[in-house]
Order: C-alpha cells, then sequence, then structure tokens
C-alpha cells in the first residue's frame, strides 16, 4: 500500500511541528563489515552497527512550541523522542497506521534564504541506540 505523503504528523521533543514541515525523510541503515577470510576469491559482508537518521525542511517560525524554540532548546541534547507518523493521526482513533519512534541527538539545525522569500529552515538527527 502506499501513502500520500499530504498529512504527515511529526512530533519532535512532545511538541507537534507538522505544521511547519515541508519535507521529512528517515533513512535506517547498517554498516557493511568485510569478514572476508583467507582463501576466498570474493568479499564477504556482514551487517555491522544500525544507523537512523532523520532529516527535514520547512519553514521557520518563532516562539515558545515554535521550531526555532523548540530546535534551539534542543540542540546537542541526548534523547530526544521523535515520532513520525506518515498518515494524520485522528483524534480518538484506535489505529494510527504505521509510525516511526527514535530517541535522536539534534544535529544540525539551519536558516537561511533569500530576501522576500518565506525563511526556510533544515534539520538533521541521529539516533541514539536502543529504541531505533
Amino acid at each position: 500500500m502506499s501513502v500520500a505523503f499530504t498529512n504527515a504528523q511529526l512530533f519532535f521533543g512532545g511538541y507537534e511541528l507538522a505544521s511547519q514541515f515541508n519535507q521529512v525523510a528517515l533513512e535506517f541503515s547498517a554498516e557493511s563489515l568485510d569478514e572476508t577470510a583467507f582463501g576466498a576469491d570474493t568479499r564477504k559482508m556482514r551487517g555491522g552497527l544500525k544507523v537512523a537518521r532523520m532529516t527535514g525542511a520547512g519553514f521557520f517560525k518563532a516562539g515558545v512550541g515554535e521550531v526555532d524554540q523548540v530546535f534551539y532548546d534542543s540542540h546537542a541534547l541526548a534523547d530526544t523522542v521523535i515520532l513520525l507518523f506518515p498518515e494524520a493521526i485522528a483524534e480518538g482513533a484506535t489505529s494510527t497506521g504505521s509510525g516511526y519512534m527514535m530517541k535522536a541527538n539534534l544535529l544540525r539545525y539551519e536558516t537561511g534564504g533569500t530576501v522576500g522569500d518565506i525563511l526556510p529552515f533544515t534539520i538533521s538527527a541521529e539516533g541514539r541506540g536502543a529504541g531505533l
């Protein structure tokens, strides 16, 4: 089943910030470790440590509970909880469809734009281990 990505829900450290985002991506990967031994004529690879990353972009908004204050206060803090639901969460619903959660460090928060444009932002967060 494919999902039209039009009404995602994003919670960052307990704040609902989806209305300020227009892009979000999750990346789950694992290191590729070489376990090739003597006598082998082909590399043998084994999955290593897992990594989870979340990136996003949207439009700057200042104030209590808005992206600027939330990201500034969360920068480099350990174990900020990020929740992402590709489909909207209906109040009172017993099912939210699929969703993703990770405890993360906000590694990068960046703003900047051109005169006359809405001020954009980008963020990057990386998972902190258990709970990916």
